[in-house]
């Protein structure tokens, strides 16, 4: 197993940092990194952020906690809540070491003011295909 560097994104003081990675170890280490106090092992969605495999991992439920900080991704279509960690992931699925650097990250990342999103999810049943296509062309 091998320590080098991931990215962590800090909307709580607004920082982009550089952590160390035990990469080839456990994925605990990434609920670890996106922990907070109200959400001490949370359960992670990840979010890719180029074609070379990197991808920006978060609270999957972040949306869902009492106290939260966003931040933007630059061309993201909405704001990301909680730690962000990037890592890269390799053609077998595994964690690498991201092609991206701290300073590129923290170019594309923004810590808006005043950000509320409402979690939201809908449940909708579809009588045929066409239907269900009909959704994607309006």
């Amino acid at each position: 197993m091998k320590i080098e560097n991931a990215i962590l994104i800090n909307p709580f003081a607004k920082s982009v940092t550089l952590v160390p990675y035990e990469y080839g170890g456990s994925y605990k280490q990434i609920s670890e990194y996106i922990s907070t106090p109200e959400a001490p092992n949370p359960l992670f969605t990840c979010v890719g952020i180029n074609r070379a495999g990197d991808s920006i991992f978060i609270d999957d439920e972040g949306l869902y906690r009492e106290t939260q900080a966003f931040f933007q991704w630059e061309g993201y279509a909405q704001p990301l809540q909680g730690f962000g960690l990037v890592l890269g992931c390799d053609e077998e699925g595994e964690t690498v070491p991201p092609s991206v650097t701290v300073e590129q990250v923290a170019a594309k990342v923004s810590f808006p003011a005043g950000i509320m999103v409402e979690p939201r999810f809908e449940v909708r049943g579809f009588s045929s295909p066409e239907e269900f296509l009909e959704q994607f062309n309006k």
